[in-house]
Parts: C-alpha cells; sequence; structure tokens
C-alpha cells in the first residue's frame, strides 16, 4: 500500500463543522487536507488513495462507546 500525501479529515459532526486552528496548523506544516462530510462514505476514497494518516471528527459525545 502506497500512502498519498494528504490528511483525510472524516467530519462526523451534527453542526456545520468550522475550520479549527487544528486544520489551520497543519496547512501551514504543508500538510494538503481533503475533507469526507458527514453522511458521505468515506471508504471508497480511503482504498483507491490511502492517506498518511485518517482523523475523524466529532461535535458530539459517543454516549454508546464511553
Amino acid at each position: 500500500m502506497i500512502a498519498h500525501n494528504y490528511i483525510l479529515i472524516v467530519l462526523r459532526t451534527l453542526q456545520e463543522p468550522i475550520e479549527d486552528k487544528y486544520h489551520d496548523a497543519l496547512k501551514r506544516h504543508g500538510y494538503h487536507l481533503e475533507t469526507v462530510a458527514p453522511g458521505q462514505d468515506f471508504l471508497p476514497l480511503l482504498k483507491d488513495r490511502p492517506p498518511i494518516a485518517a482523523c475523524f471528527q466529532y461535535d458530539y459525545p459517543d454516549l454508546d462507546g464511553l
């Protein structure tokens, strides 16, 4: 598997996502970010073009997972 030069941000948010300081810091350090919107399937992108990292962003507590 060859990792491609980008970080995949998978949004699983209930509210409208906002760019935050974390995203800005990654961009300043030269990372290219690609975002998958809530409700979209990220697996095809993950399989076709594996990123160097995938980050899942939530804005609600995962009470079932605790």
